[in-house]
């Protein structure tokens, strides 16, 4: 790996970073996708075996 991929690598890493941070910021600022993303996370805690259910 030389340096200039190591580079590429760093900024793509860099981007996703901050695009992450703005789609967690989009998510704090509108309520309704995370009540959305609550249910979901039940719905899915449904149809999974017992042992793997989160608490």
């Amino acid at each position: 790996m030389d340096a200039v991929e190591h580079l590429r690598s760093v900024i793509l890493l860099s981007q996703e970073t901050k695009f992450l941070q703005s789609e967690m910021l989009q998510r704090k600022k509108s309520k309704p996708t995370s009540c959305s993303f609550t249910s979901r996370k039940a719905h899915l805690q449904q149809h999974l075996p017992p042992w793997e259910q989160l608490p």
